[in-house]
């Protein structure tokens, strides 16, 4: 018998069990999966069709270099999309379930890590592997991550996660065979630090942080290893440098930290001491799960301001870390899993400017926080009765395993969804919106008035809940150029909101569909014109204002205004695809002689190259930039209009500013 097979046979339970677990997690989150897309599902999603089906090397390339995630547009989670479908639009249900399988595969690599970090402290291996699996389930089942892995965009937080991992496990076995054949091993770890740390630095920016993560493994097991390991020249230059860099970049960070962001409405000073706070209330979250918390929709946490309750949370946090570190002769596990989820948040709950709160950004910090729950079950079983340590494991996995499928079950119904977290966060404006949008599609149209009163009356510092609230007027037809003027003047005296833009759509959007309206349509000008006056700075402000003003004057039958304000927009964008955009609005509302006038000041942003373009991109969008000369000219032609008709243009410094 094989050293293989003997230990196949020695551990067939657990393979079993492990195979049962995966299984059992694997329908407990199929339920979720004919939940809808959410938020910014679409918004990054697009791409897979926006210059057509994905058939070619040159619209993969195209496709994967479009991300704005993040700084590394997160080409790797972009490619992983193509999966499920290379086209848009495309059904939810593929891609959440795309999901389900990489949480499963994350989960089986997260027990392999984990057994063999638990083996390196001298629990035998059969002792190990059930600890692991413990550690590895409750990760795994655990209902926090719902809005992970059922929320599809998140992929790129799953992904950072899985190449972290299967970076520690290639780690851990090129550490392995240090003694016996250190080339090899040298090799293998070099090979999985810089190659997991890539790909999880490539599909989300917090994979970065894999060699900082194994410098803290080796810290916390520094006295139990069992074998030798790397030397302290290799860990400074393939750990310690990588790991360096990150500190010294939040560190810069911190000399602009009394700096307020003018599209958040707080500090990052603001934001450093409110997460403390939010850091222990992840905690109590994780560890005591509860069958339904207030979802993605967190724009409601209010900054600490209370001197008393920033140094309290900041103590606590602090006494965590200093006593993980003071015990790590006697319990490394707990150790390395307090300390790996410490610094899993460095990047997300520091002083970068992100929103404040987001139950995703836990998925890679809790990977190791359940091998001190495995630690204490292995005390419980040597100091009192492994039938207790037992029935403990049991009711913990059973109850996490409830919690993860009632939740999950609401993530499979939308609209449930969406009115309980309406219901659940009055003062979030982002979840008393889909609150309002999903009873409008509910037919539900006086209450969804009700709800926005309500919402406006909570927060009245919130521009984007009056636009919402002027846009479910007007189509109710109960709405004067008064009230509107009225909205206006009190829109323009608030604070920017991150989804204005998106308000602004739809009240555009709103006008529109309602005919022509000369009175609403000014009221419409001086919110827009007001809003690049105020928040120019912000990025995309004037672009997208001047891009809106073009919707609405198109939409209202004034095909030179609009031609005027689209080629300002596409000066400030200088992007030829925007353009082919307004052209195809231009066209669509029955302006085709616009609409060529404002391809052929497209065409020379291709053909000089200062767009910047690859050949793919250019050549792509010369091809749709032809297909759209030919349906104006032929919706010329057709109409019967003077063939080359000019259109009277309003240019950049025409626009009032």
């Amino acid at each position: 018998m094989t050293a293989v097979e003997h230990q196949l046979r020695s551990h067939w339970k657990e393979w079993l069990l492990l195979t049962g677990i995966l299984f059992a997690t694997y329908l407990i989150y199929s339920v979720g999966i004919s939940g809808d897309f959410l938020l910014d599902d679409a918004h990054n999603l697009e791409r897979l069709g926006a210059r057509g089906a994905i058939e070619t090397w040159s619209q993969l390339w195209v496709y994967i270099t479009s991300g704005q995630s993040g700084p590394t547009g997160r080409p790797v989670a972009l490619l992983s999309f193509l999966l499920d479908a290379n086209n848009w639009p495309a059904p939810p249900g593929p891609f959440k379930q795309t999901n389900i399988f990489i949480h499963c595969l994350i989960g089986l690599i997260l027990y392999l890590v984990t057994k063999k970090l638990i083996e390196s402290t001298n629990i035998a291996r059969g002792k190990a592997a059930w600890l692991a699996l413990l550690a590895a389930t409750l990760w795994l089942l655990n209902p926090l991550f719902v809005s992970t892995t059922l929320y599809i965009i998140q992929r790129m937080a799953q992904l950072a996660a899985l190449f972290t991992m299967l970076g520690f496990l290639g780690y851990l076995i090129g550490r392995n065979h240090i003694d016996q054949r250190p080339r090899l091993a040298y090799s293998i770890m070099t090979g999985s630090v810089l190659l997991g740390t890539t790909l999880a630095t490539l599909s989300k920016e917090n994979g970065i942080l894999l060699p900082f993560l194994l410098l803290i493994m080796e810290f916390s097991l520094k006295h139990h290893w069992l074998e030798s390991g790397p030397s302290r020249r290799w860990k400074f230059w393939f750990l310690g440098i990588p790991s360096m860099a990150v500190i010294i970049y939040l560190g810069r960070g911190l000399i602009s930290v009394d700096e307020t962001l003018m599209n958040r409405g707080w500090s990052a000073l603001e934001r450093l001491q409110t997460q403390p706070m939010i850091l222990l209330d992840y905690l109590y979250h994780l560890l005591f799960p509860k069958i339904q918390t207030r979802g993605i929709s967190r724009d409601d946490v209010e900054i600490v301001t209370s001197g008393w309750l920033i140094l309290g949370t900041g103590a606590l946090i602090a006494s965590l870390v200093l006593f993980a570190v003071m015990i790590r002769k006697k319990a490394p596990l707990l150790t390395f899993g307090v300390l790996f989820f410490f610094a899993g948040h460095l990047l997300e709950s520091t002083i970068i400017p992100l929103e404040l709160y987001f139950e995703h950004r836990n998925y890679l910090p809790a990977l190791m926080l359940f091998l001190p729950v495995s630690h204490g079950v292995h005390l419980l079983h040597g100091t009192y009765s492994k039938w207790v340590a037992w029935l403990l494991s049991a009711i913990l996995v059973l109850t996490f395993g409830a919690a993860t499928y009632l939740r999950a079950s609401l993530w499979g119904d939308q609209d449930l969804l969406l009115l309980t977290w309406g219901r659940n966060n009055p003062h979030s404006v982002r979840a008393q919106l889909n609150y309002v949008q999903t009873l409008n599609r509910l037919d539900q149209g006086g209450e969804a008035l009700n709800a926005l009163e309500s919402a406006r009356s909570l927060r009245p510092e919130s521009g984007v809940l009056d636009l919402y609230y002027a846009a479910n007027r007007i189509v109710r037809r109960n709405f004067t150029s008064e009230d509107f003027d009225e909205i206006a003047t009190q829109f323009n005296t608030k604070p920017y909101e991150g989804d204005q833009r998106a308000a602004l759509e739809l009240l555009v959007d709103t006008i529109n569909k309602g005919g022509e309206n000369p009175e609403f349509r000014e009221v419409m000008h001086r919110i827009l014109r007001e809003w690049r006056r105020r928040w120019g700075d912000v990025s995309h402000v004037k672009e997208r204002s001047l891009h809106l003003q073009g919707i609405l004057d198109s939409g209202q039958s004034r095909p030179e205004q609009a031609l005027g304000h689209f080629r300002a927009a596409l000066q400030e964008s200088g992007k030829p695809e925007a353009g082919l955009s307004m052209a195809s609005i231009l066209i669509n509302d029955g302006h085709p002689d616009a609409a060529i006038q404002l391809l052929n000041g497209v065409r020379p942003m291709l053909d000089s190259g200062a767009a910047k373009l690859t050949d793919p991109e250019a050549k792509m969008l010369g091809s749709a930039l032809d297909q759209l000369m030919k349906k104006a000219q032929s919706r010329i032609n057709s109409s019967g209009s003077a063939e080359g008709e000019n259109v009277p243009v309003h240019y950049a410094h025409d626009i009032e500013p």
